[in-house]
């Protein structure tokens, strides 16, 4: 799954964990996200997920990946 979020991640040239934020933001269940920092460059850094623009198909590959059972 981590390759496959990879190839997404690159597509936006981000880290994957970047990639997951901005994908969190599309989701209207998610009420909150805490992704969680131990240094504030951290919080900065995690704030660059509102700059990704994810397409429709974005979203749905990212979602499909998540749901599949296979790792």
């Amino acid at each position: 799954k981590v390759e496959q979020l990879r190839a997404v991640a690159e597509k936006h040239a981000t880290e994957i964990a970047r990639l997951v934020l901005a994908w969190y933001f599309t989701r209207p269940s998610i009420d909150v996200q805490i992704p969680g920092a131990k240094h504030p460059q951290q919080a900065v850094d995690n704030l660059k997920a509102l700059e990704i623009i994810l397409s429709q198909e974005d979203i749905e590959q990212i979602s499909s990946i998540f749901s599949s059972q296979a790792g």
